[in-house]
């Protein structure tokens, strides 16, 4: 792209990059822009915004880990199973007193 890129979009990248990467100096900022361009460094922030999003979305990172345990035991989904069985139990007596009354 052919646009100019002004101070004011400047300054916005780096607070957006400072709300994602806290840590993020004003001299890593400068590298950044120097070795990838401002286009790509935009590109690749609003990737890291969806993404966080997308784990926010699913609890957060601790539960992505977690899902993540429970597919390599073997478990994933269980325990929405056994709540479900639980369900149709409870479901089941109850239609049972209510005939019973």
């Amino acid at each position: 792209m052919d646009s100019i890129i002004t101070t004011e979009m400047l300054l916005d990248l780096y607070e957006e990059m400072k709300s994602l990467y806290p840590e993020t100096t004003l001299r890593d900022f400068e590298e950044i822009i120097h070795m990838d361009g401002y286009w790509d460094t935009r590109t690749r922030l609003s990737i890291a915004k969806e993404t966080e999003h997308w784990l926010n979305s699913l609890g957060g990172r601790k539960r992505l880990k977690e899902l993540f345990i429970e597919y390599e035991n073997g478990t994933l989904g269980q325990s929405e199973m056994e709540s479900k069985k639980r369900m149709k139990e409870l479901f089941k007596s109850f239609n049972q007193t209510k005939e019973i009354v």
